[in-house]
This record gives structure tokens, sequence and C-alpha cells, in this order.
């Protein structure tokens, strides 16, 4: 995912808002810092912490995914969010990772069998 321009994070923060929150942060670091460029970021992908147990127990869990809105920049960091899920889809695929994904830009991307 990393190579297709997401920031992928596994286990990360404790929930979706925080770990949206945080990819924005993280985000508008890079940029600051001029260690990324605006159009060399697609988005970003991660599962939480709350999601990492699930998966511990064998369950499916769910993929965040999208566009970063960050603070102080006009418009969102990446690609339109069905764009970025059709990347993640892709890179699950490649790596042969079973999911299940409508292609509706407003629901996860489920992870059954990793």
């Amino acid at each position: 995912m990393r190579k297709r321009g997401l920031l992928a994070y596994q286990s990360f923060m404790c929930c979706t808002t925080c770990g949206g929150a945080e990819i924005a942060n993280k985000i508008g670091k890079l940029l600051e810092e001029g260690k990324r460029t605006r159009e060399s970021i697609t988005g970003c992908c991660f599962y939480h912490k709350q999601a990492t147990e699930r998966r511990d127990h064998g369950s499916s869990f769910m993929l965040q995914y999208g566009p970063v809105e960050v603070h102080g920049i006009d418009g969102d960091v990446g690609l339109p969010t069905e764009d970025v899920g059709k990347i993640v889809c892709e890179c699950l695929e490649s790596a042969d990772v079973e999911y299940h994904w409508n292609g509706d830009p407003n629901r996860c991307v489920e992870v059954l069998s990793w």
C-alpha cells in the first residue's frame, strides 16, 4: 500500500476517530517538513486497536481508508474515497488477502482472512 502512495498503519490508535486525526497530523507534518508532497499521497488506510482485538480472536475486521482532511490545507489530501478503496482492494488482492467491499465509499473494506 505504501508503494501506491497510501499512508498505511496496522493496529493504529484506539479507534477510527483517533486514528484519522493522528494520520491527518502526520500528513500535515510530512508536508510541512517537505518530506512528502501533496501529489505523492494517494490517501490512507489503517485498522485500529479495536479491530486488532477482533483479528486476534479470528474474526474479520474493518479497514478504514480514504483521503485525509489536514488542518490548514485547502481540500483533502489524496484521491477521492472510492479511488482509495479500489487501491486498497488491489493491494489486498495482490497479497492474496480475502476481503469484501461492495464498492460503496461509505463502507469499510472488511478483511475476511489474512
